[in-house]
């Protein structure tokens, strides 16, 4: 942020391993102490927002690598969707379908609807009114953060109104190094907490998932021709640099 020029408020994070067993939220069968903790980290941040009189608030992690072209994003809200509740900003290099149409905030970037699941929650811009209403819904960390923000349900689409920033303007440091095959110093510890609490997530049945991978094409056809939308990894906008670096 320093070498951007962007001023920035550090919110201290909630750690996980010093939740009080007692309370409820600490010993949720399906979520991580990491996981609960960067749930709460977010909740936290979203009181920030919504008590704040911008209408808008961006929220990073600190495991992030920044686009040059942040700051002049950053600079004002002009070019953010009046609907917009939130505006996804990362990337995690997955495939993820967007529609079609979509503005064109600045030469080079498109910003259309985000369509499908989007994980990760290192970089987004949040509305205060979005912000109020999940303050308002007092959420018990019972899925992760990126599960409650950006996970779309076929049967129940998200109730958020969701863009997508192409290309992105930041990337979790996990992610591009993993994609590039190096080695890191910045490690996230929650997939480590993950894997030792994977057998207490009940898995589905051989049949449910055989019924769930063969229907996901003719989903995935359906969802195409309704949403008129397209499917895409979202790049990291300054990834040449970084691998110049």
């Amino acid at each position: 942020f320093g070498r951007l020029g962007i001023a920035y408020e550090r919110v201290p994070a909630v750690d996980g391993r010093l939740l009080d067993s007692r309370d409820p939220a600490a010993a949720h069968p399906t979520m991580t102490r990491g996981e609960i903790g960067n749930f709460q980290s977010h909740q936290h941040i979203w009181d920030l927002i919504a008590g704040d009189e911008l209408p808008f608030g961006a929220v990073f992690e600190d495991d992030v690598y920044l686009a040059p072209a942040l700051a002049g994003f950053l600079a004002d809200w002009q070019w953010i969707p009046p609907d917009a509740d939130i505006v996804k900003i990362e990337t995690m290099l997955m495939s993820v379908n967007v529609d079609k149409r979509a503005r064109t905030p600045k030469d080079g970037f498109n910003l259309p609807r985000l369509r499908s699941t989007h994980w990760g929650v290192a970089g987004y811009i949040m509305s205060a009114k979005a912000a109020r209403a999940l303050v308002k819904q007092a959420l018990n960390p019972t899925r992760p953060a990126d599960c409650v923000l950006f996970e779309f349900d076929e049967k129940s689409p998200s109730e958020l109104v969701v863009y997508q920033l192409d290309p992105a303007l930041c990337v979790q440091h996990d992610v591009i190094i993993d994609s590039e095959r190096r080695g890191t110093t910045l490690r996230s510890n929650l997939q480590d907490e993950r894997n030792l609490i994977a057998p207490q997530r009940r898995p589905k049945s051989l049949s449910s998932r055989l019924a769930s991978e063969l229907g996901k094409p003719m989903q995935m056809i359906a969802r195409r021709l309704r949403d008129d939308t397209v499917r895409k990894k979202i790049p990291y906008e300054d990834a040449e640099r970084w691998r110049g670096s």
